[in-house]
């Protein structure tokens, strides 16, 4: 079996960035809505008349400025306009470039660049520009989380063992640096979780050479919209909606730091992605059936990638007149053991996933409200 299904790369993607989360700890309590539409969870460290500078999550500690000109609302408010456009309507990645041919020896305007690439996912661009700014002032530049960017991005281009060594430098550089030690953290266990031991140099995203690509190409088949009653998704060839669970905290399009997509994902917590409910939809193969049978081949992926994981199911079963499949799982983590239950259903050919991940000791708190999302799900 040589095809990897995007559910198991978001498996395996959310469990190991819940690990690196829940060590990280840190809170994002401003969503930012720009008018090309555009939706950013960041916190605001400073705001002028003109722009704000936030920091976003996996970059923390080297904060990313945009202007006001382009912002529509934050938390819902509408944000208040600068009297004078500042660089027009031009996008914010543009105005950074503007600003190196007029200031190409400041170092401070490649790092913004590359803190932007980096957000984006587009891990090559990253690098480039975070390595021309440790080239222009390699001190300052490391100081303001230099080599962090250039890890992260090198993650995001699907290069494990390069983003390793920019980990390894920034604690060279700064052994007390939280934000490394973390990512550090969350990168060995996915040696041992994810890699069989082995650091690779290059890994791909469901067929795709990096994290944007994946995500763009994954991007044209549907969007989700979430309501306040209601979420819904809705693409060429599936149409479903389902009701979220109520008072969590709700983002879509979810991509994960290897480029696997979640449609609709929930936390309870704001910072803290356990408990989580997460929504997902793959190709199934072509002789299947049913969801079991789809389900049955990715135990057997699950046991190949994670040989200590322990499972219960897959069961068919009957939801709301259709027909699903069901399977619970645990996942031992740094933190204790993830505890992981999913129902999958077929239809036309597609699997829709729906995941609920908690804590072993604190699954049972809401697993009733999980079951109540899915027993929401209708297919128009």
């Amino acid at each position: 079996m040589n095809r990897r299904p995007l559910f198991v790369i978001i498996l395996s993607e959310l469990l190991i960035l819940a690990i690196f989360l829940c060590a990280n700890n840190c809170a994002f309590a401003e969503k930012i809505k720009f008018k090309n539409g555009k939706v950013i969870d960041g916190k605001i460290i400073e705001e002028t008349g003109d722009y704000i500078k936030v920091e976003l999550e996996g970059i923390e500690g080297t904060p990313i400025t945009y202007f006001k000109d382009e912002i529509e609302s934050i938390e819902g408010k509408v944000a208040k306009q600068p009297e004078t456009p500042v660089f027009g309507e031009h996008a914010d990645l543009k105005k950074y470039k503007e600003l190196i041919q007029k200031e190409p020896d400041n170092y401070e305007h490649y790092l913004a660049v590359a803190n932007i690439y980096a957000s984006t996912g587009d891990g090559d661009q990253a690098v480039e520009y975070a390595e021309k700014a440790i080239q222009l002032d390699s001190k300052s530049a490391i100081n303001k989380g230099a080599y962090m960017t250039a890890a992260m991005g090198s993650y995001y281009a699907g290069k494990p063992r390069q983003s390793y060594e920019y980990v390894e430098k920034a604690l060279h550089a700064n052994p007390n640096d939280k934000i490394a030690k973390d990512f550090k953290n969350m990168l060995d266990t996915a040696i041992k979780q994810l890699w069989g031991g082995e650091l690779p140099e290059k890994v791909t995203f469901g067929g795709y050479s990096s994290a944007v690509e994946a995500g763009r190409a994954l991007m044209k088949e549907g969007r989700a919209i979430l309501g306040d009653k209601e979420d819904r998704f809705i693409s060429e060839t599936l149409r479903f909606r389902i009701t979220g669970p109520k008072g969590w905290h709700k983002s879509s399009d979810f991509l994960t730091p290897k480029g696997a997509r979640a449609l609709m994902f929930y936390t309870k917590l704001k910072d803290d992605p356990v408990p989580m409910i997460g929504i997902t939809k793959d190709d199934a193969y072509p002789e299947d059936k049913t969801a079991l049978d789809f389900s049955k081949k990715m135990k057997d992926i699950f046991l190949e990638q994670f040989p200590n994981m322990s499972f219960d199911g897959p069961h068919q079963i009957t939801i709301n007149e259709k027909l699903a499949s069901r399977m619970e799982f645990k996942l031992a983590a740094p933190k204790g053991v993830l505890y992981t239950e999913w129902y999958q259903f077929l239809h036309d050919g597609t699997i829709i996933t729906f995941e609920y991940t908690n804590w072993e000791g604190q699954f049972e708190s809401e697993h009733n409200i999980f079951k109540e999302v899915v027993n929401s799900f209708v297919i128009e």
